[in-house]
């Protein structure tokens, strides 16, 4: 069969990236990633400003516990879980799927160099005009999809239900490999479960989350907190990475953004924000 890794004279193009992405890939430039800053004067103003001694243990028990990734390491674990994919990988006979400018993009940039087997093209999972891809790609055996990271699994269990079953799956009951290189035990256990007729999981880093670090107690009143924003702190990770900026789902909200209670309990609770202590990256996928 023809890889159409090695032939970018007969990718097929359409609107909005079109399915086979590899000349894309080929030519996309990405920014340097540059050092986040932390301003700890300015966290342990956070701190103060909290109505309670309760909220304000709280606080310092979420400042003591957020890790901040060196580009180094992240670099180490990128590497690390190439390798178990090369593990789960036993040809060129697979597409690898990515979504354009998000962060299944950067990863497919960062692993590829080390995978053992390059893929036979690179498609856009987006991408509904898939009978090209049937028709070019018959011999295909496996799908593969990578992510950074999955936290709570609501976003990549989107992605395999939207996308990748009904696309790959249902139609030819190809493999389908789902990997991420930091996950959670919640989201580890939500891609086993969906995935455990349909294919299989590639891990990299396991990390701790909120039920890891707090108490019942610390835990039902950061519930109170994250239900102002319509957010719950269950699968929230402390981790903060040199190469994205988490939301509010996958991090601490109140301090994203350095919001306390200063006044009062409950819903008649008055909040402030000192503004954010914790500086942003710039992506670079952006």
């Amino acid at each position: 069969m023809q890889h159409l890794w090695r032939k970018p004279e007969e990718y097929f193009y359409k609107e909005e990236y079109g399915i086979y992405l590899d000349d894309y890939m080929r030519n996309r430039k990405y920014k340097e990633i540059e050092p986040r800053t932390i301003d700890w004067n300015l966290a342990e103003e956070w701190v103060n400003i909290h109505a309670s001694e309760e909220g304000r243990d709280l606080a310092r028990k979420l400042l003591s516990n957020i890790r901040l990734f060196s580009l180094e390491e992240f670099n180490q674990d990128i590497a690390e879980f190439a390798e178990k994919i090369n593990a789960q990988i036993s040809s060129s006979d697979y597409v690898l799927l990515i979504e354009p400018g998000r962060s299944s993009e950067y990863m497919a940039h960062l692993v590829l160099p080390y995978l053992k087997f390059k893929p036979a093209a690179i498609l856009n999972i987006g991408s509904n005009y898939f009978p090209e891809f049937e028709n070019r790609l018959a011999n295909i055996k496996q799908v593969v999809f990578l992510e950074d990271g999955a936290f709570s699994g609501s976003q990549i269990k989107a992605y395999i239900e939207n996308h990748i079953r009904p696309k790959f799956h249902y139609r030819n009951h190809r493999q389908v490999l789902v990997g991420a290189c930091y996950t959670t035990a919640r989201a580890r256990a939500m891609m086993e479960d969906i995935l455990s007729s349909s294919g299989s999981t590639v891990f990299g880093k396991n990390l701790q989350t909120l039920e890891d670090y707090l108490t019942v107690d610390e835990l039902k009143l950061q519930e109170s907190l994250c239900e102002r924003y319509g957010l719950i702190p269950y699968g929230q990770v402390l981790t903060l990475f040199p190469h994205n900026n988490l939301d509010g789902k996958s991090f601490p909200g109140n301090v994203l953004s350095g919001s306390a209670i200063v006044e009062g309990k409950g819903l008649g609770a008055i909040v402030d924000s000192l503004g954010a202590f914790i500086g942003r990256v710039t992506k670079p996928y952006d």
